[in-house]
């Protein structure tokens, strides 16, 4: 015997359908208040703005590594040491994806120092 549906908002099994559900939320229960909206915009914005900066001074120490690497200047130079130590954490993941294609990886010029210089630079212009 087929069971018969009383209710409008029930089916066969007695559950309630998605229809009724909706219903019962008020239109603005989804809506970020005004206040919160301001502060969560601002925290964005400060975020937005120190990663930023970041990304520009990772920028500037890789151009100081790049003018540094044209002067015979020891390896034991605090100043290189720093500037190698901050910006190498940057380029050795773009190095080891570089390094699998077999062009790239037997040119003589440090193609990673590039991209991902460009790469900084694309995603500081996002931001």
């Amino acid at each position: 015997p087929a069971r018969r549906q009383t209710d409008n908002n029930t089916d066969n099994d007695g559950g309630q359908h998605l229809g009724a559900a909706r219903a019962a939320i008020p239109d603005d229960f989804f809506r970020i208040p005004a206040r919160k909206e301001a502060a969560l915009r601002a925290a964005l914005y400060l975020a937005s703005t120190v990663v930023s900066l970041l990304l520009g001074a990772i920028q500037l120490l890789m151009f100081v590594r790049a003018l540094l690497s044209w002067f015979p200047i020891d390896e034991e130079n605090p100043i290189l040491q720093f500037v190698t130590a901050a910006t190498e954490p940057f380029i050795i993941p773009v190095r080891a994806l570089l390094e699998r294609v077999e062009f790239i990886a037997s040119s003589p010029i440090d193609i990673s120092f590039f991209v991902t210089f460009i790469l900084l630079s694309v995603l500081q212009t996002i931001l």
